[in-house]
C-alpha cells in the first residue's frame, strides 16, 4: 500500500477502508478500474498474473459486511501486514476436490509422475500414480464432486 504508488504491485491507501479493498479487489482480479493509475494499482509481472489466473485466484469486496473474501484453489500460502484493523482476518484454506468414482472423463495431470507400463495382452498402457493432480473438471462430470474447504490455519 502507497499514498503515491508507481510500480508493479503497489496500490493507492484509498479514502477509506472501503476504498482501498475496492481497489485491493480490482489489483486482484486484474480489473481494468484503476490499472495503472496512482489512484488505484499498477499490475504485478506477467508472470505473477498467470499465476493469479492458474490458481483461479479471485477477490470479492462486500461493502455492507466490511469483507474482502480471496478464493483460489491448490496450494495458497495467505498472510496480510495491515495493522491497528479489527476487521482483517486471516485464512488460509486448502481445498480438497473428491469425486465419485467413474465422473472423471479426462484428467491433464499437472503434477507428480505416473508409471506407465505398456499392456501384455492389448494395446495401451496400464497406469500406475499415487494422485491425479487435475487442471481442468468438464460440467459434466463436475456435479458428482465436492470441493471440501479445510481450514489449514
Amino acid at each position: 500500500m502507497k499514498a503515491a504508488p508507481s510500480v508493479a504491485g503497489e496500490f493507492d491507501l484509498g479514502a477509506s477502508a472501503d476504498a482501498t479493498r475496492a481497489i485491493m479487489a480490482n489489483m486482484i482480479n486484474g480489473s481494468a478500474t484503476g490499472a495503472e493509475s496512482a489512484t488505484g494499482y499498477f499490475d504485478i509481472a506477467t508472470a505473477g498474473r498467470n499465476a493469479y489466473s492458474n490458481k483461479d485466484i479471485v477477490a470479492v469486496n462486500d461493502d455492507t459486511a466490511n469483507t474482502l473474501t480471496i478464493t483460489g484453489r491448490g496450494r495458497l500460502a495467505v498472510s496480510e501486514t495491515f495493522t491497528a484493523t479489527a476487521d482483517v482476518v486471516n485464512s488460509n484454506v486448502l481445498h480438497a476436490y473428491f469425486g465419485k468414482r467413474g465422473a472423471i472423463d479426462l484428467v491433464v495431470q499437472d503434477m507428480k509422475e505416473v508409471d506407465m507400463r505398456k499392456t501384455d495382452d492389448r494395446r495401451g498402457y496400464n497406469i500406475f500414480r499415487s494422485y491425479l493432480a487435475g487442471l481442468k473438471t468438464f460440467d459434466d462430470g463436475a456435479k458428482k464432486f465436492l470441493d471440501v474447504l479445510i481450514n489449514a490455519a
